[in-house]
This record gives structure tokens, sequence and C-alpha cells, in this order.
């Protein structure tokens, strides 16, 4: 089916940070497994192409992209701010989203991010999920022999997180409703605290702070917290910094 993409760009999303198992087939063109699910979505000009049913679609794949989020209500709001580089970000990345992913998933990939590059936490990630679409619950990563997952001291930490899902009944809305405490997992500091309020729990105040952040508020903000951090939408404001100041160091440096 295809449906008009309305600030939706899928290859400033894949390099975002914010996901590790989409796998790219061409240009705007991705696999992307979730909720035991899998669909390859393609921009076709002002069109999104996604292989699947209208009711798969309405179901799943809507919430999952956010199309529902009123997107250039925050664009508005980001260039009423008077703030230089959010504006310089928001020009060069259009059609960024932040997605609704899965909690369970998102914690663990956090998990696995911590002192990791992006290659590899994916490999990590391929190697837990056997290369299927299905991502590992809590009993199944309690089961799971991980020291061949490449993770190393990070396996302790996806132990105590399916412990901790399991025994609060892997009741998410407890979780997302701020009845359970995520901070008691071994692992869990500020910024994969932060990560998962945002990106698994779609809390579009959250901020997080990693090494690309201090950079750039060292460099762009002279070392004092942007007006916009304690904003509603400072989550979406943050991915559009944070791509735009990794973007930036990279091309100084002359790598891609």
């Amino acid at each position: 089916m295809k449906i008009k993409a309305e600030h939706f760009s899928p290859d400033p999303i894949a390099l975002s940070g914010q996901c590790f198992r989409w796998r790219k087939l061409g240009e705007g063109k991705y696999e992307i497994p979730a909720f035991d699910r899998s669909v390859v979505i393609c921009l076709e000009g002002d069109c999104l192409s996604l292989s699947c049913s209208e009711e798969e679609y309405r179901s799943v794949w809507r919430s999952y992209f956010d199309l529902d989020t009123d997107y250039a209500r925050m664009d508005e709001r980001a260039l009423s701010l008077g703030d230089g580089f959010l504006r310089e970000a928001l020009l060069e990345e259009p059609g960024v989203r932040i997605l609704r992913q899965d909690f369970w998933e998102t914690l663990i990939s956090f998990l696995i991010s911590q002192n990791n590059n992006i290659p590899r936490i994916k490999k990590s990630i391929e190697k837990l999920c056997g290369g299927e679409v299905h991502f590992p619950g809590p009993e199944e990563i309690l089961d799971m022999d991980l020291s061949e997952m490449g993770l190393g001291y990070r396996d302790s930490y996806l132990k105590s997180a399916a412990s901790w899902f399991l025994s609060v009944n892997k009741d998410v809305s407890r979780v997302i409703s701020g009845n359970e405490d995520i901070s008691r997992i071994r692992g869990v500091g500020p910024k994969v605290l932060s990560c998962v309020r945002l990106y698994g729990m779609h809390r579009m105040d959250e901020c997080p702070i990693d090494t690309w952040m201090k950079k750039l508020i060292h460099e762009v903000y002279e070392d004092r917290l942007p007006e916009w951090i304690n904003d509603p939408s400072a989550g979406y404001f943050q991915q559009l910094c944070f791509m735009k100041i990794r973007k930036d160091s990279r091309t100084r440096n002359g790598s891609a």
C-alpha cells in the first residue's frame, strides 16, 4: 500500500541512533522488523510504499512511525525559539520522527549501546535475535548463553533487565505511567534511562545527554544548556541537533 509521506524521511531516521535493526535495501528503502512483524518501506517521491496490508498498517506501522503526531507544529515551535543551530539542524534533516518502538526491545538495545559504537551494537543485536524478526523476550534472555553475543560486561545488564521485567509481570503500562522505576535495573544510568524514556516510552520532553550532546553543549552553547532543553518537544529537538553536530564533526574530520 502507499500513503502520502508527510514529514517522513527514512534515511535520516535510520541514521538517527534511535533504532538498530533497520536494514537498508536501497536509497530510501528499508526492511524493518518490529513487534514480531517485518515491513519493507520505500520512499517514492512524496509517497511511502509499505509491503503490508492496510489493516496491518493501521494496527502496527502507523503508530510505529508516529504518523499521527503533528511534527509541523513542533517545527514551527523550533523556528520560533530563535536558536540558530536548532534552525539549521531542522532545515538540514527534514522528515525525522521519533519512532514508537517496543519498550522491551528499546531497553535491551540501549543497555547494549553503552560505551559502544553503532556497528557493534547492530551486530550484537543481530546475534541476539539470531537473524530472525522476533526479538527475544525476558524468558528467552534468561535462558540464553550470552557469552558469544559480543556483549562483554553488558550481558549481566540484560539478565538483570529480564529478571526485573518478569518481576513487574511485563506490565508496560505501569512502567510508562511512572509506577515502576527502571533505574533499579543494573546498567540503567541517566543516559540509558533518558533514551528508554524517549525512544521506548515516547516521552518527548526527554533529552538524552550522550557524548555528542556534551560536545554540542561545549562547542555551540559554550558550556550552557540550550534554552530548548526543557521544552515539551526537547526530545525531538535533541534528535535534530544530535544528528547535525555528529555530521558537522565528521565532515570536519573528513569521515563519512
